[in-house]
């Protein structure tokens, strides 16, 4: 049953008041704003035919009250309204609520333009709204309400007709009444409440006046609670009052803190998730919390909004339960504040170095907004002028920003960040044309013809361009268009499949960049697209981008997103970025963010502040050494409370606008990597043996002597399955065995890779690389014995038994060579575990033997290594360079007491070319701007035209020049340590 608060004399007061049952939206405005019954006796409507209208108590869709079509002898009987109509067109969105006595399908017209038409019944209010375009040729139009399927009785509510960009403003309800249907959980059901991310059931023990309440347990998260969608109870320009009962059930601790939150998703804006009230409830005690919001700073039109209750702490996770939730209109002081109040965030620290000036001499430095505007982007505003060279818009100038219906622009919010921005000196980057998310579907929907979606793209790209030209640098033209390749040497291999390819082909992109060309000539023309590290991708974009140069078509550069996390290789970037500077394109960095990968909540340490900040200065290094082609780096977001991967901290500054220690990486990145140097890679190594085991899914005696090994490093948060590793080889197989630990085996996930499951991934030339090469390969099998492959899989080749065993299943497995081996040696090698720990179809751990990165499947740079051997012993030296294990055809040694390391191999791996010259015998070097000049036999060595004496001469051993290890150390500023245990040297290149 709904509760009331509404009080008789308030009733008596608003019938004796005759207020309006609905009020106009502001001076000049037209339509109407809100028409309900709960305010007094007046019906507006008129009956159509032989209909008798009446006010109804029986309930209505907000309120008590609703008007009652009843007496209808024919199915066009029905209730009129008169609407006053502006003097010129205009489109209109018209809303009313109905329900009959018996399953029927009412229809709605404007001045006999159909509104909409939808099935109704007697137990369920229903929505019935559409838009109507008007001409402005009449003064005022009827809206009718009728039923063309049956003469039952039926009844009207919460009736609004607004001009398109007008909002209701006048509450459905009195204040005080509350809204909320079931709040008191008395009907037993949960409905219309949800579970946020956890379990919610309406319970008697969770009764706080009653017989039922609100159970919430099994949170996981801060964020797990329990919601009610109350979009359709709100109107602009109002406040409300919510309330409840909560009680805290965990008995492990005294009290915990939650807030009643909001959750507001409007439409080209980020999802923002306001407070309506902190508060602190003990536990076994019930405390009622009350706080009030406003719906004046709402950014229409408002796709959803959820109120809820949830923890102020990640750490909490407490059980609660909740009961009388109740929410009203009311005209009290707002409590908590649906936007981030300015108030609150510090003022710009003038003290800090702008980064504009750090980098002036290099590129722009930009960073993307939000689509606050006035006074709640202030200091969003005072950051980017004092910190940045040029703006990027996050939402706000992207096609359902602009032009959501044809030929309706909202150029308010992108006007004032352009103008803004201008006003304080900094460039602004236009994003973004087109793209297959946030456009409307006018612009290329389904069955649309080539011509019409042709004619659609010029005209929004000119009306777009047309309307900032001159005051946009550079502009996105077409976003992530790239996916599902299957060729990267044809245009038709690359594309993805969106709606403008469907409307127009794949010649859609040369349209859309010749249109921009034509539209603003003077502004800089880019395509830009996310994971442009990935090898396969960053040859697709080298493709499109050639195929647009070879038509002769204008694209100015390349736009790198850049949303990358501590374990991003730096090489696999920066190989891209020699690709395109190769096509004679300029490339930006676009939207660049850090995310911690293990980081599931809103605070970081310092040693993952220092990690982050390691790889944002790799990264700056980086983007110096390319300054020449690299025109921007713009930064996605200011600071992690407004980033779209909040949770992972990925920005410079934190929530409170103060710089964390990414910050000073980019002031020097240098100095930072000096005073914060690289952690060496460590790589997991392991030992197999020669032998041919039998692939019955038995350990069997010949796996007795090989040496075991852990497959227990977690990728993800969770902490799941295990297991343990044994390998053996003959000359043309890997044999792997694996005793996987998992207390509920599933393959419930239709993909593959989510079932419960064993990957293997293999590298025969130990080639660390960030992409696989022809001898790279992946292997997978589940716990049903069932095989599914990656890149390079040899599928006929693989041999597979798998066992059930007490507490988990057992995986014996034949990998195939794709050259046979003869001879002991390294080859790379990683083993991973899934697991879907809770059976629903969702991979919830993963556990690898090296890798950390997750990335295994497309990246072989940081596998781990096995090292095929006879019978278990090797007493070779090793060379660990950043990671990877080198092989030699001359292998390292001792030489007077000095490690001698082959020169040219190392080099060559530092990316350094070396030429021997025969007459004299000197070896050249050169890497970068370094240059290194040496001689057989003589101690003496050239170091960018420095002498420098080496401890034990260059030598030539069968043909390979072998110098002293710490020679490379001093000339390329690496760092080298010796195990004189394992006998390994590690180098860790001193740049990057």
């Amino acid at each position: 049953m709904r509760k009331r608060f509404i009080s008789a004399a308030l009733c008596c007061a608003m019938l004796a008041s005759g207020a309006a049952a609905f009020s106009p939206l502001t001076a000049g405005a037209y339509g109407i704003d809100i028409m309900n019954f709960d305010y007094d006796d007046n019906i507006g409507f008129e009956a159509l035919g032989s209909a008798k209208l009446e006010i109804s108590s029986d309930g209505g869709h907000s309120g008590e009250r609703s008007v009652l079509v009843s007496g209808r002898s024919s199915e066009s009987d029905g209730a009129k309204i008169s609407v006053e109509m502006a003097e010129e067109p205009t489109a209109y969105n018209a809303t009313l609520w109905v329900k009959s006595d018996s399953a029927c399908k009412l229809t709605a017209t404007l001045g006999g333009q159909k509104i909409n038409s939808a099935n109704v019944s007697p137990d369920t209010w229903t929505k019935i709204s559409g838009k109507v375009y008007v001409e402005g040729t009449e003064s005022e139009l009827d809206l009718e309400v009728y039923s063309l399927s049956g003469r039952d009785n039926f009844y009207i509510d919460d009736v609004s007709v607004l001009a398109e960009g007008q909002q209701i403003t006048t509450p459905y309800m009195p204040e005080g009444m509350n809204m909320i249907d079931n709040g008191d959980f008395e009907s037993g059901e949960l409905s219309p409440f949800a579970a946020r991310g956890c379990t919610v059931t309406a319970a008697e023990a969770s009764a706080h006046d009653g017989s039922f309440g609100a159970s919430v347990s099994g949170r996981t998260d801060g964020w797990n609670g329990i919601e009610i969608d109350i979009k359709d109870m709100l109107v602009s320009e109002c406040n409300y009052e919510a309330t409840a009962w909560v009680r805290l059930d965990d008995t492990s601790v005294d009290s915990a803190s939650f807030y009643l939150q909001l959750e507001i998703a409007e439409q080209g804006y980020d999802t923002r998730y306001p407070s309506v009230t902190k508060f602190t409830v003990k536990s076994g005690e019930w405390t009622e919390v009350r706080g009030v919001f406003s719906t004046s700073d709402f950014a229409y039109p408002v796709n959803a909004v959820k109120l809820y209750i949830g923890s102020a702490d990640d750490n909490n996770t407490c059980d609660f339960s909740v009961d009388d939730i109740t929410l009203a209109y009311t005209t009290d002081e707002v409590t908590g504040s649906s936007s981030r109040p300015v108030d609150a965030n510090p003022w710009v620290n003038t003290e800090l170095t702008p980064l504009k000036d750090v980098y002036k001499d290099y590129f722009l430095i930009g960073a993307a907004r939000s689509s606050d505007v006035g006074e709640a982007s202030q200091v969003e505003d005072d950051m980017i002028k004092y910190h940045f060279d040029i703006v990027t818009a996050g939402n706000a100038m992207k096609p359902n920003a602009l032009e959501n219906t044809k030929g309706r622009f909202t150029w308010d919010t992108a006007d004032y960040i352009v103008n803004k921005s201008l006003e304080n000196g900094v460039k602004v980057h236009g994003h973004v044309l087109c793209w297959h998310e946030q456009s409307p579907d006018w612009l290329n929907y389904e069955g649309i013809t080539r011509e019409e979606a042709l004619e659609n793209l010029r005209t929004y790209i000119f009306d777009v361009m047309g309307h900032y030209k001159g005051q946009c640098y550079s502009w996105d033209v077409v976003n992530e268009a790239i996916d599902g390749i299957t060729d990267t040497s044809t245009v038709s291999g690359i594309l993805r499949d969106t709606p403008w390819r469907r409307a127009i082909g794949d010649d859609w992109i040369e349209y859309a960049f010749m249109y921009a060309a034509e539209a603003d000539p003077s502004a800089k023309l880019y395509y830009n697209d996310f994971n442009l590290d990935d090898a396969t991708k960053a040859d697709a974009v080298v493709t499109l981008v050639k195929s647009l140069q070879e038509k002769g078509i204008r694209i100015d550069g390349i736009g790198m997103q850049g949303h990358y996390n501590t374990t991003t290789s730096i090489k696999a970037v920066e190989n891209s970025i020699k690709k395109f500077a190769e096509l004679g394109v300029e490339i930006s960095v676009t939207e660049l963010d850090v995310g911690h990968y293990s980081m599931i909540g809103t605070e970081m340490t310092e040693e993952e502040e220092i990690l982050q900040a390691q790889k944002y200065a790799q990264l700056f290094q980086l983007y110096r050494k390319y300054s020449d082609v690299i025109d921007r780096v713009t930064l996605w977001g200011i600071d992690d409370a407004t980033s779209w991967r909040a949770k992972n901290c990925p920005l410079i500054f934190d929530k409170d606008y103060q710089p964390k220690e990414a910050y000073y990486a980019l002031l020097d990145p240098d100095k930072y990597l000096e005073e914060h140097p690289l952690a060496a890679r460590t790589t997991t190594q392991g030992i197999a043996i020669k032998g041919t085991p039998t692939i019955d899914g038995t350990a069997e005696a010949l796996w007795d002597n090989v040496p075991e090994y852990n497959i227990n490093k977690y990728v993800m948060a969770w902490q799941g399955a295990t297991a343990t590793m044994k390998t053996m080889w003959d000359e043309n197989n890997l044999y792997v065995l694996m005793d996987v630990k998992d207390s509920l085996l599933s393959t419930a996930a239709a993909d593959a890779h989510m079932q419960d499951s064993v990957e293997v991934f293999v590298d025969e030339n130990n080639g660390k690389t960030t992409y696989y090469e022809d001898d790279d390969a992946q292997y997978r099998v589940s716990c049903e014995n069932v095989h599914s492959f990656g890149t390079g899989a040899v599928e006929d080749g693989f041999n597979t038994a798998v066992t059930k065993t007490t507490g988990g299943y057992l995986v014996e497995m034949a990998v195939p060579f794709k050259t046979p081996r003869t001879e002991p040696g390294i080859i790379g090698f990683d083993a991973q575990v899934n697991d879907d720990s809770n059976g629903d179809g969702n991979r919830t751990s993963v556990t690898k033997f090296n890798d950390m990165t997750d990335l295994s499947w497309g990246n072989t740079e940081n596998w781990g290594e096995l090292f095929l051997t006879i019978n278990g012993e090797r007493d070779d030296i090793l060379v660990n360079l950043d990671g990877r294990t080198l092989s030699f055809d001359v292998p390292p040694m001792i030489i007077n007491d000095r490690t001698m390391v082959p020169f040219r191999t190392i080099l060559e791996a530092l990316g350094a070319t070396v030429e021997y010259q025969e007459d004299g015998q000197y070896i050249t070097a050169t890497e970068g701007d370094t240059v290194i000049t040496m001689q057989i036999n003589n101690p003496v060595a050239t170091v960018d035209g420095e002498k420098v004496t080496l401890d034990s001469p260059p030598v030539i051993v069968e043909g390979r020049t072998l110098v002293p290890v710490r020679f490379i150390s001093e000339a390329l500023s690496a760092t080298v340590n010796w195990n004189a245990e394992t006998r390994v040297v590690s180098i860790l290149p001193g740049e990057y």
